[in-house]
């Protein structure tokens, strides 16, 4: 949307405020979108990396002794890859709305 300051004059009152408001719905949402496409903050990577090493080590001491907790572990495992995978998705998802967007700038 390419509107000059002459243009924006023009306006009533209630359609600059629309249009402001429009803008600002618009920014906030590129935010938004960004922040998806960059990632989990480091405290989640973390807890991640701690969760899948304390599933790991309780695999690898209970191997020799009780195949039950191997289930849990794997189950652990699992949950631990689905929640990577469905980030994932949520990146590339941003990342293409973001692309979209872009692609619509260029062609106004």
């Amino acid at each position: 949307m390419n509107i000059t300051k002459e243009r924006v004059g023009k306006l009533t009152p209630e359609q600059q405020e629309a249009l402001a408001t429009a803008v600002i719905l618009k920014v906030r949402e590129h935010g938004r979108l960004l922040r998806t496409a960059r990632g989990a903050s480091r405290s989640y990577l973390f807890m991640q990396g701690i969760s899948l090493a304390a599933v790991l080590g309780v695999m690898m001491y209970y191997h020799s002794q009780l195949p039950t907790p191997l289930v849990f572990c794997l189950a652990g495992l699992v949950v631990i890859i689905y929640n990577e995978i469905v980030s994932s998705h949520r990146r590339m998802d941003a990342l293409f709305k973001l692309w979209e967007a872009d692609q619509d700038d260029d062609m106004v």
